[in-house]
């Protein structure tokens, strides 16, 4: 699904290829005129992709599913995802500058709930789909749109939202690898010292 960013990254010159335009015109015989950046559509081509993955498995999954009310609260999350971006890039004074930050943050507390989601899924138990991270999001989003604190303050209190879900998540990880490895009977990267070389 995501072929055309990995095409782009490892290409010779991907800064340059990217800022290429595409005159659609001149292309495919457009009766208009319809410019792109190669860059804007490697983006676009990413995203509509996306749109159709995640929808899909919507529909399919709604579909099959016996209890329609589960299943729709099992989609929130995606829309958490969605919600916090385009807040952030409408409501934040720092999206400019640390879209990084917040495309990372995103990024660690859909894995984690991902992980939180197929743990439920294979042990046939219920997911809870209501998680405390977007809700500390809307808090930090009021203070940084309001100036309720100096900017440092509310910098300070994403980045502390960012290390909680990513410590959280590695957490998570961690805890499941031990209970596999323990139930499977197996170390994992645990060394015998009684075999290092003196």
């Amino acid at each position: 699904m995501y072929g055309l960013q990995f095409l782009c990254m490892f290409m010779p010159g991907t800064n340059s290829f990217c800022g290429d335009e595409v005159d659609f015109k001149a292309l495919i015989g457009l009766p208009f005129e319809f410019k792109m950046y190669v860059g804007d559509l490697v983006a676009l081509g990413t995203g509509l992709m996306s749109v159709q993955y995640n929808f899909l498995n919507f529909y399919i999954g709604f579909r099959a599913a016996k209890d329609k009310t589960y299943a729709v609260q099992c989609m929130l999350p995606f829309f958490y995802i969605c919600g916090i971006l385009w807040l952030s890039c409408i409501y934040s004074q720092f999206w400019e500058q640390y879209t990084l930050w917040f495309i990372f943050g995103v990024g660690m507390l859909i894995t984690s709930i991902t992980g939180h989601f197929n743990l439920v899924s294979c042990s046939k138990s219920k997911f809870n789909p209501f998680f405390l991270d977007p809700l500390v999001f809307i808090v930090i989003l009021y203070c940084d749109y309001n100036r309720v604190f100096a900017a440092k303050y509310v910098a300070a209190m994403y980045m502390m939202l960012v290390i909680e879900r990513s410590v959280a998540y590695v957490s998570f990880m961690r805890s499941m690898i031990h209970q596999l490895t323990s139930h499977l009977g197996i170390n994992f990267i645990v060394v015998d010292k009684s075999k290092l070389k003196k």
